[in-house]
């Protein structure tokens, strides 16, 4: 009977799940045929008049998608949807994504507003494991409470501030787990928390940086892990999708671009946190990276305005204060990286950011073979190294090729310069310098293209791999395309024959009696036109493609009657390529540190100009990245990876260029007015490679000697993981249940269980008993025995410690009480304050065993 009853029931249930299931898909199927008919789920003039005036219409919706419709009859003005936008409407409604459409006001594109419930999101942050805050409070709370289910003992972790300044519970990250999110653990003052931070202002742990992060990955997800296996990037490229953006949230983007453009707002102290927050994680480490390096600069520009002004006032290009100030340089650079590569490990801590690579996501893109898993048996897609090396080696053969057309335009441009010297006189090197200027800018543009083309060719798994792959070659590229005119003036024309007609003075093809000067006038020109151009395009480009996108969008319309959706304005703005923009910056950093690190001893005046850059810069971006680009979408960032190396490189190259500047170029070892010393050229030699190796290996001393990461992250890492293991994992102890008697609290403080079946003591110096008997175990009270040494027990407390000899109010209102109020949670005995509590003999026992 009772297996019929089952039966019948299991039957019942699963006829009504396939109703269920055919009812859901021919809603399904009505929603895409009304979209396709043109008709819209609410009437769209209602929708512009309820949202115009909208100023949060982000919290409403989180991402917006734009569908190019096809036109079918161009003299009504009709379109039809295409098949791709069918089926990716029909996939995020059966994953749960609540949707919203209308056309655009032109009626050519169809606009999806893209809203994920928190019951899938909960879902989908737990199938990924996704990692979240933990609440300090709690985490402490749980810790102290123990875990007699999965057998984890109480624990109570030493803090010392002069050790570290961060709680034990502080900036810890674990996997999200529903199932603890959904239990409300109830703190000793009433309150009630979740395991996982709330941020402030949300009711739950999914800010809205995290919701875009969250709705990104799961649009990007393959079908089987809850996601809509949608690849954005190549569906935008192939331009099935016209648009993919999460919307502005204005009263979040005015305050911060308010506080970016206060003019005493300095590079290094912008407002991360809140960029972090509303841009994610990449483009906060490229400010805080940028404000590191600004305010590094800070003395070095002081230093070398002041020495420019030398050579300045002595017109002596190779002035002895010059070297002094490569040193100097030399020794900034690696202080500089070691010092951020510390700031760069705390704030990853603080963001839950270190080990993001490691559990970084597959590439969309990514293509390979079904297989299982050699290692671990879970189904993989499987790419042979050597296709990725043969790959690879192609992509180089390229590069190699537009290398060396560079060094060939680079050449043209000087034997140009060489065939006007004799016409134009020393106007020549300026023009070479302008040229050089252009060509360098197109170069850039040209290979940019090319660089991402054969990126994509080469197939790798994830962003981080793609992105690293992609920086060198394109670095390797700037490299040569930016710095090769600078050394052909400092290493090469001093060799070359003199043009005819030269002034008999001249050195070389240098134009000058010395190549400092003109090396030092060519690096002004390209550094300052780099820096004043980069910044202009920078806002200009933009603005110019807003405008012209406008007029494209609203052509033939009437935005009086039908204003421009929240939406559709967001829509007009640039897409932000979270890749390449950053790329981009980096790179643009990058090769300006080389201006000034490989060339310092040339124009020392290079410091400053960079500070002054970085002041301007930080506004340029704050004003595109929120009225110029389409919101980015967050994207999370462990460090500043390979950029960290090519900055590293950079330094070392530097010590290499500047001394072969003051052994070869320069004339400071030649005898001059400040010295009679001269040196051969082979004593110029032993020169440059002791100076070499002498700066080199104290900058890989300075390297080793300064901790890449500070104890204070090391030691919450290792917290971290601990805690995880036990509130999250339920990692059993080994010991669980045993006496523990150990020095790591201040205070002889007695843990009690909140169990009154359950004691457990952990306490420092704790005399209460004599050596042979124990008064407390794990199951009960054993027969006191040394009672009479109880007064040297100053309180019973748990989970409070005693500060000042005050009892906090929560605990008894009474302190001085034999027996304090049992809370349930916590119980408190004073035995000092009333020395006869422990003459009472058997009383006292009992008191004991009643607690």
């Amino acid at each position: 009977a009772a297996i019929e009853t089952v039966t019948d029931a299991a039957n019942k249930a699963s006829q009504v799940a396939s109703q269920a299931a055919n009812q859901a898909v021919e809603a399904a199927h009505q929603v895409t045929n009304a979209i396709a008919s043109g008709a819209n789920f609410i009437n769209k003039k209602l929708f512009h008049q309820s949202f115009e005036n909208t100023e949060n219409f982000s919290t409403v919706f989180d991402y917006v998608m734009v569908f190019p419709l096809t036109l079918i009859d161009a003299a009504t003005n009709k379109y039809a949807q295409t098949k791709e936008a069918k089926y990716y409407i029909q996939v995020m409604l059966a994953e749960g994504l609540e949707l919203f459409t209308y056309l655009s006001v032109q009626g050519d594109e169809l606009i999806v507003m893209i809203h994920c419930p928190e019951k899938k999101l909960k879902k989908f942050a737990d199938e990924i494991d996704f990692k979240l805050l933990l609440d300090v409070d709690v985490a402490k709370h749980l810790l102290a409470a123990g875990n007699k289910k999965d057998r984890i003992n109480e624990v109570y972790i030493n803090h010392d501030p002069s050790i570290t300044d961060w709680e034990p519970t502080e900036y810890i990250y674990g996997k999200f787990d529903e199932h603890l999110y959904n239990y409300v653990y109830k703190l000793e003052n009433g309150e009630e928390r979740s395991l996982y931070s709330y941020p402030e202002g949300y009711t739950n742990p999914f800010s809205e940086q995290i919701r875009l992060k969250l709705i990104y990955y799961l649009l990007k997800a393959p079908r089987k892990e809850g996601g809509c296996d949608m690849q954005l990037s190549q569906l935008i490229f192939n331009g099935q999708i016209s648009g993919f953006y999460p919307l502005h949230n204005q009263t979040k983007v005015k305050l911060l671009l308010d506080k970016c453009l206060d003019r005493f707002n300095m590079p290094w102290r912008q407002p991360i946190e809140e960029i972090r927050d509303y841009y994610g994680e990449k483009i906060a480490l490229y400010n805080l990276f940028l404000g590191h390096y600004t305010k590094y600069l800070i003395v070095p520009s002081v230093v070398g305005l002041v020495f420019q002004l030398v050579v300045w006032g002595t017109l002596d290009f190779s002035h002895p204060v010059l070297p002094f100030f490569g040193v100097v340089i030399s020794v900034w650079s690696i202080l500089m990286l070691e010092g951020w590569k510390r700031k760069e490990a705390m704030n990853s801590c603080r963001w839950g950011m270190t080990d993001f690579e490691s559990s970084e996501l597959d590439r969309p893109e990514f293509e390979g073979k079904a297989m299982k898993s050699y290692i671990n048996g879970k189904d993989i897609l499987y790419f042979p190294r050597s296709s990725l090396y043969a790959r690879m080696r192609i992509s180089f053969s390229i590069i190699s090729a537009f290398i060396l057309l560079v060094v060939g335009v680079v050449a043209s441009i000087y034997y140009l310069r060489f065939y006007l010297q004799p016409t134009i006189g020393t106007a020549s090197s300026t023009v070479a310098s302008v040229l050089n200027s252009v060509q360098i800018q197109i170069f850039n543009f040209i290979y940019s293209h090319v660089v991402r083309a054969l990126t994509d060719m080469e197939n790798h798994r994830t962003d981080t791999e793609y992105e690293d792959s992609l920086i060198i070659k394109l670095f390797l590229f700037l490299f040569v395309n930016s710095y090769s005119s600078f050394f052909f003036i400092a290493y090469i024309a001093p060799y070359l024959t003199k043009p005819n007609g030269a002034d008999d003075s001249f050195l070389g093809q240098c134009g000058a009696s010395n190549c400092m000067q003109p090396l030092g006038m060519n690096l002004g020109i390209i550094f300052g036109v780099r820096l004043i151009v980069q910044n202009i395009v920078d806002l200009f480009v933009p603005y110019v493609k807003n405008k012209l996108k406008f007029r494209s969008e609203t052509k033939g319309t009437d935005l009086e009657k039908t204003p421009l959706s929240p939406a559709e304005r967001d829509y007009i703005l640039i897409p932000y390529n979270p890749m390449m923009d950053n790329i981009n910056n980096y790179a643009d950093t990058a090769i300006q540190y080389g201006y000034m690190i490989l060339f310092i001893t040339a124009l020392p005046i290079a410091c400053f100009c960079s500070v002054i850059n970085s002041y301007f810069k930080i506004r340029v971006l704050a004003i595109r990245n929120a009225q110029l680009h389409q919101r980015p979408i967050p994207a999370g960032a462990q460090d500043i990876g390979t950029w960290q190396t090519i900055f590293n490189i950079i330094s070392v190259i530097g010590v290499i260029t500047n001394a072969a500047l003051i052994c070869f170029t320069m004339n400071v070892l030649n005898g001059n007015e400040y010295t009679s010393v001269q040196f051969t050229k082979f004593g110029r030699l032993w020169i440059f490679i002791g100076y070499q190796w002498v700066m080199i290996s104290f900058q890989y001393i300075l390297s080793e000697a300064i901790p890449d990461v500070p104890e204070k992250v090391e030691i919450q890492l290792a917290r971290q993981e601990f805690i995880v293991n036990k509130l999250i994992i339920h990692e059993p102890d080994e010991n669980y249940g045993e006496v523990e008697e150990t020095e790591e609290h201040l205070d002889p403080v007695v843990a009690l269980s909140r169990k009154k079946s359950f004691i457990k003591t952990k306490v420092k110096n704790f005399k209460c008993c004599s050596k042979n008997s124990s008064a407390f175990h794990t199951k009960g009270i054993k027969k006191l025995k040394g009672a009479d040494r109880l007064s040297d027990i100053e309180t019973f407390a748990y989970p409070f410690e005693k500060k000042e000899n005050q009892w906090p109010e929560i605990l008894s209102k009474d302190p001085h009480s034999d027996v304090s109020i049992n809370f349930k949670k916590v119980t408190i005995l004073d035995w000092k304050e009333n020395p006869s509590f422990r003459d009472r003999g058997d009383e006292s026992e009992s008191s004991i065993k009643e607690v």
